[in-house]
C-alpha cells in the first residue's frame, strides 16, 4: 500500500467559510444508450399528454373569446398570467439557485471519485444538477400559484377609490379592498419561498454532513442566519399588515377595531414590528459571526413576545378595562361598525317610513288596489308549478323545465305578474337508440320554447291558466324564435350547422333546422379540429364526414358557465331567469361584485339561500348579464355606476362592460331586483336597521332590544317553521299613483310572532334598486305570518277539509304565505295544492286561504275567498287570450259590455279573429257571472284569537 494520499476531488478543497464533514458518496448509475432513448421517448410522450391538451384548451378558449367579440379580454387576462408567471418564476429560480449553490458549494470533504481521482466542478456534480432541476420544477409551481393571482394584481394596478376613509388609519376603503390583498399575496408567496429554502438548505447540509453525527458547520449557520433574517423581516411585514387587518377582524363584540384592539393590540403589534426589526438586524449580524446561539434565542424571543403581547395583554385589557363598562368603552366603535356595515350592504340609503297599519283590509281598499290582488301569486314557482308543467307541457320525454321565472309583462294593456319556464333539452332522457355521437352532438342540439302562465289563476281542474303553451308556442307573450341552444341545462358541447339536419320539434311530422348564429367556433381548419379533438377527447371531430368548414362548435353553453368564463371576477346569482322580448328568448343573470375586505363590516352568514355571499362583507349588484338563448351572444350591462370594484374591472377590460343605458328598453322592462341579494340585505337588516337618525341607536344595537327576525311560516302541520323567502309582488305603495313590481319580506320582533315591519325593493324604472323599510309602531300589534298559520290550523272547518283532502291516495301541499300590503293594511294569501301520492304527481290548486287581522277564509278560488272574508270585494282581472276574467257582478257586466262594443268595431273592420276573441271573452264573463251566485261548495271563515 503506497503512502501517497489518495487523489483529491473538487469538494476536498478548502471552503471559503469552514470545513464540512465528508459528504456520503452518490451511487454510480450505469444506464445503456437504449435505455436513455426509451426514457427520452417516454418523457416526450408524457410531455405531449400534459402539455398539448392545456395548449389546445388555451387555443380553443381564445377562439371562443374571438367568436364572441371579446378577444381583447382574453388577451389582457393571458398577458397578465404570462407576465406574472415569468416574473415570479425568475424570482424563485434566482433565490432557489443561490441557496442551493451556497449549500452545495461548501467545501470540506466532497465525494471522492475513488476510481478516477479527479476534481469535479460544482455545477457538474449530480447533487447540484438534481438540486437545480428541482429548483426549476418547484419554481414552475410557485410561478403558477402567482399567475393564479392575476385578478388581485390587475385590481391593485387599476384600482379606483371608494371615496370613503376608515376612521382608524384614515385610508380609503380601496386600500383594504385592492391594495391589502395584493400585499398579503406577496407576503404569503415570499414566506413560502423562504420557508422552503430554509428546509431545503437544512436538508442539504444534513445530508452532506451525515445524519448520524450531524453538526452544523459555521458556513451552514451563516447561511441559515440569512434565511432566518428574511423570515424575521417577513414577520415584521406580517405584523404591519395585521395592523390594517384589525379593521377586518372580529375579536370582541365589534366587527373591526374595538376598544381592546385600539388600546392593546395596536400598541402590541407596533412593538412586535420593532422587535422583529431588531431580530432581523441581529440575525444579519450573526450571518457574519456564524454563531448558533442567536438562532434559537431569536425564535424564543419572537414566540415569547407574541404570547405576552398578543394573547395575555389584550385579554387583561378586555377583562379589566372593557368588561366592567363594555357599552361606554365600545360605543364609538359600535357606531363605526353600524355605519360601515350599512354602507357595505347598500343599506345606508334605505328609505325608512313609519307605517301604521289598520287591523284588517277593507273591501273598498281591495277595490282601489285591483292589480295587487289580481297579481297575487298563487302558483308557487318552486313547490308546485314545476311539477305541474313537467306533466302537462313537457310534451316529449327529453324536455325538462329547469326553473320557473317570476316576471311581469304588459299584455293587452295590463300589467301582469307572469310565471315563465323554458323547455330545455335533456339528452339524458333520449331513448337508447339516440344515445349516439351523431344524435347527441349533431342532431339533438337545442330545447324549444317557453311556457307562460298567470300567477294567480287556475282552471276548473286546478291546473295553471297558460297564456303561452305547446310546440310550436302559441299565445302571449308572442315567441318567434323559440329555439334554446344556450340555457341552464346545456352543459355539453354540440356541433351546429353540419351536414346533419338538427331536430327542431315534432308536430304532425318531425321538423328540422340549422343554426344560423355566429358565436360558435368554426371548424375552418385541420388545426382547429385537432385542437377541439384534444380538448374534448373526441376523435370524431377529426374523422366525421358530416362536419364542414361552416360547422361551429358551441361550448360553454350553460348560462352561468358562459358568463363566468367571460368575466370570472363576477359572483353570479343562483337564479338566471328566462324572459321574452320582441319574440326572442333571453336569459338575464344578476351578477355581483363582492369583497371580504370592507373595513368595519360584518361578514354575511353562511346561508344556503344565498351561498354566493358566504364569507363576504361587501356586495353590489353591479352587472346585469344577458345571454341570447338562440345565438349565445353575451352582453354585460353595468347596473351600478358608483361601484368602485366594477369600475376597476371596467378599466382592466375596456369594452367588456356596457353602460346600463345601452340595454334595449325591452330588456330593461324585465330587470328585477335580485332575490338572493335582497335576502342577504334583509338578513343584515334584522340588526342593522338601526341608524344614526335614531336616538341612542348604538345602545339599541348593543342591547339587541330592537332586533328583528325574518318572519317564519309553517309549510306542513307538525313541521318546524321556516323563514319566509323574499317574494315578488305587484303593488301600489301608500300615497303612490301607480303599481310597481317589488321584492318584499316581512319581519317579526325577536322572540315574537307579530309583524313589526317589512322591507321592499323596487324593480321598475326610474326607481329601480331603491329600498324601503315600512316599520310599524311598537305600541300596535299586527298579526304576523306565523299567527296567521296558527289561526288557519285552529279553524275547525279548515282543518276538517285538510283531513278530507289528505285521504284516498292524495295529500295537500301548503304554498308560501304571501303578505300583501294593501294601503294601510295587510292581506295574507296562502294557496293549497292537492297532489297524488302515486308515481305521477301533478299538483293542482284546489283551495285558497285569505286572512286579515284575526279573520280567515278558505274557498275554491281567490275571488270567492275574498268575498267570504270581506264581502263583495273582488276585482276585475285583465283578460289576455285564454284567461278567464274575475270581478264583482257590476264590474263583469261592464266588462262584457265593453267586449261587446269592441266586437262590433272589430266586425266592422273585418277583423274576424279579433271578433271571435271578443265573443269568447264575453262567454267567459257570462260563465263567471254564473259563478257569483251562492254555491254549496265548502268554505271556511273564522276569527280565532291570535297567539302572541
Amino acid at each position: 500500500m503506497s503512502g501517497r494520499p489518495p487523489p483529491r476531488g473538487f469538494f476536498d478543497s478548502e471552503s471559503p467559510f469552514s470545513r464540512l464533514p465528508l459528504e456520503p458518496g452518490f451511487p454510480t448509475l450505469r444506464i445503456s444508450r437504449r435505455a436513455v432513448i426509451w426514457v427520452v421517448i417516454i418523457g416526450l410522450a408524457l410531455l405531449l399528454i400534459f402539455v398539448l391538451k392545456p395548449l389546445a384548451t388555451l387555443y380553443t378558449d381564445w377562439l371562443w373569446f374571438q367568436a364572441l367579440g371579446f378577444g381583447n379580454v382574453f388577451g389582457v387576462r393571458v398577458r397578465a398570467q404570462i407576465v406574472t408567471f415569468i416574473v415570479f418564476a425568475l424570482i424563485f429560480w434566482v433565490i432557489g439557485a443561490a441557496n442551493v449553490l451556497v449549500a452545495l458549494g461548501s467545501g470540506g470533504g466532497g465525494r471522492r471519485l475513488s476510481s478516477i481521482g479527479i476534481r469535479q466542478r460544482a455545477l457538474a456534480t449530480p447533487a447540484t444538477v438534481l438540486s437545480l432541476v428541482g429548483v426549476i420544477l418547484v419554481g414552475l409551481i410557485f410561478a403558477s400559484i402567482a399567475a393564479g393571482q392575476w385578478q388581485t394584481i390587475l385590481a391593485f394596478l387599476h384600482q379606483k377609490p371608494f371615496g370613503i376613509k376608515d376612521p382608524i388609519n384614515g385610508n380609503d376603503v380601496g386600500f383594504y379592498v385592492f391594495t391589502l390583498p395584493f400585499y398579503r399575496f406577496l407576503w404569503g408567496w415570499f414566506l413560502g419561498v423562504v420557508i422552503l429554502m430554509g428546509l431545503v438548505s437544512l436538508g442539504l447540509y444534513a445530508y452532506r454532513a451525515g445524519l448520524q453525527a450531524f453538526v452544523l458547520p459555521v458556513r451552514a449557520i451563516r447561511h441559515l442566519s440569512v434565511l432566518a433574517a428574511a423570515f424575521a423581516a417577513l414577520l415584521l411585514v406580517h405584523y404591519r399588515l395585521d395592523l390594517f387587518e384589525l379593521l377586518l377582524s372580529h375579536n370582541g363584540i365589534v366587527y373591526g377595531v374595538g376598544y381592546t384592539d385600539a388600546h392593546a393590540r395596536i400598541p402590541a403589534y407596533w412593538i412586535m414590528v420593532v422587535l422583529m426589526a431588531g431580530i432581523t438586524i441581529a440575525l444579519l449580524v450573526n450571518a457574519n459571526l456564524g454563531r448558533l446561539t442567536p438562532l434559537p434565542v431569536s425564535v424564543a424571543a419572537w414566540l415569547g413576545a407574541a404570547f405576552v403581547l398578543l394573547v395575555i395583554f389584550p385579554s387583561l385589557v378586555q377583562r379589566i378595562q372593557v368588561a366592567p363598562s363594555e357599552l361606554s368603552q365600545e360605543l364609538p366603535y359600535i357606531q363605526n361598525e353600524i355605519a360601515f356595515t350599512r354602507q357595505a350592504y347598500g343599506l345606508s340609503g334605505v328609505n325608512d317610513t313609519l307605517f301604521a297599519p289598520q287591523d284588517t283590509v277593507t273591501a273598498d281598499a281591495i277595490q282601489r288596489n285591483p292589480l295587487t290582488v289580481e297579481n297575487a301569486r298563487l302558483w308557487d314557482p318552486q313547490l308546485a308549478l314545476p311539477k305541474t308543467l313537467e306533466q302537462i307541457q313537457s310534451l316529449r320525454t327529453y324536455y325538462d323545465f329547469s326553473d320557473v321565472a317570476v316576471d311581469r309583462y304588459h299584455i293587452n294593456g295590463q300589467y301582469l305578474q307572469m310565471l315563465v319556464a323554458a323547455r330545455e333539452l335533456n339528452t339524458g332522457k333520449l331513448p337508447p337508440s339516440a344515445q349516439r355521437w351523431v344524435s347527441l352532438k349533431l342532431q339533438y342540439t337545442h330545447g324549444y320554447g317557453v311556457v307562460a302562465s298567470r300567477a294567480n289563476q287556475a282552471t276548473d281542474q286546478g291546473l295553471p291558466v297558460l297564456t303561452l303553451q305547446n310546440i310550436p308556442p302559441t299565445g302571449v307573450p308572442e315567441v318567434t324564435r323559440p329555439e334554446i341552444y344556450f340555457g341552464r341545462l346545456t352543459t355539453d358541447y354540440v356541433l351546429a350547422h353540419s351536414k346533419q339536419p338538427e331536430f327542431d320539434y315534432s308536430a304532425e311530422a318531425d321538423k328540422y333546422t340549422k343554426w344560423t348564429g355566429n358565436s360558435g367556433v368554426r371548424l375552418s381548419s385541420g388545426l382547429r379540429s385537432l385542437a377541439f379533438a384534444l380538448r374534448f377527447g373526441d376523435v370524431n371531430m377529426i374523422l366525421s364526414n358530416l362536419l364542414t368548414p361552416d360547422t361551429q362548435v358551441l361550448f360553454h353553453r350553460q348560462v352561468q358557465e358562459r358568463i363566468a368564463t367571460l368575466a370570472p371576477f363576477l359572483q353570479l346569482d343562483s337564479d338566471p331567469y328566462v324572459t321574452v322580448v320582441d319574440g326572442h328568448l333571453y336569459w338575464i343573470q344578476d351578477a355581483y361584485t363582492v369583497s371580504d375586505h370592507y373595513p368595519y363590516s360584518q361578514v354575511a352568514p353562511d346561508d344556503p339561500t344565498f351561498p354566493e355571499f358566504s364569507g363576504q362583507n361587501y356586495i353590489r349588484n353591479s352587472v346585469k348579464a344577458v345571454v341570447n338563448a338562440y345565438d349565445g351572444s353575451v352582453n354585460l350591462y353595468q347596473a351600478d355606476p358608483n361601484d368602485p370594484i366594477i369600475n376597476t374591472y371596467a378599466s382592466i377590460f375596456p369594452g367588456l362592460i356596457k353602460p346600463f343605458s345601452a340595454m334595449p328598453a325591452g330588456l330593461q322592462a324585465h330587470v328585477r331586483y335580485p332575490r338572493d341579494m335582497f335576502g342577504a340585505q334583509a338578513t343584515m337588516f334584522q340588526l342593522y336597521h338601526v341608524s344614526p337618525a335614531s336616538p341612542d341607536y348604538a345602545t339599541v344595537f348593543y342591547t339587541r332590544s330592537d332586533f328583528w327576525n325574518i318572519a317564519t311560516e309553517t309549510l306542513q302541520p307538525g313541521q318546524p317553521a321556516v323563514p319566509i323567502r323574499p317574494f315578488y309582488v305587484i303593488m301600489r305603495l301608500p300615497g303612490e299613483a301607480t303599481d310597481e313590481f317589488f321584492t318584499i319580506l316581512p319581519y317579526t320582533p325577536n322572540g315574537k310572532t307579530n309583524m313589526i315591519a317589512y322591507l321592499a325593493a323596487r324593480s321598475d324604472a326610474p326607481n329601480y334598486g331603491k329600498l324601503l323599510d315600512f316599520h310599524f309602531p311598537k305600541n300596535s300589534l299586527v298579526v304576523g305570518p306565523q299567527q296567521v298559520d296558527s289561526n288557519i290550523d285552529q279553524t275547525p272547518s279548515i282543518s276538517s277539509q285538510f283531513t278530507l283532502l289528505n285521504q284516498q291516495g292524495s295529500g295537500i301541499i301548503r304554498g308560501n304565505l304571501l303578505v300583501l300590503p294593501i294601503e294601510t293594511s295587510l292581506l295574507y294569501i296562502e294557496p293549497i295544492y292537492l297532489q297524488s301520492s302515486g308515481s305521477v304527481q301533478i299538483p293542482q290548486l284546489k283551495k285558497v286561504i285569505v286572512a286579515t287581522g284575526q279573520r280567515v277564509a278558505m274557498e275554491d278560488t281567490l275571488d270567492k275567498a275574498l268575498n267570504t272574508l270581506l264581502g263583495n270585494a273582488t276585482t276585475p282581472s285583465p283578460s289576455p287570450s285564454g284567461t278567464p276574467p274575475s270581478g264583482t257582478q257590476a264590474q263583469l257586466i261592464a266588462q262584457a259590455n265593453a267586449d261587446y262594443v269592441k266586437s262590433q268595431q272589430d266586425l266592422r273592420n273585418g277583423d274576424l279573429a279579433a271578433y271571435q276573441r271578443d265573443v269568447d271573452d264575453m262567454g267567459r264573463i257570462l260563465k263567471q257571472l254564473q259563478g257569483l251566485t251562492p254555491s254549496a261548495s265548502p268554505s271556511a271563515s273564522a276569527s280565532p284569537s291570535a297567539t302572541h
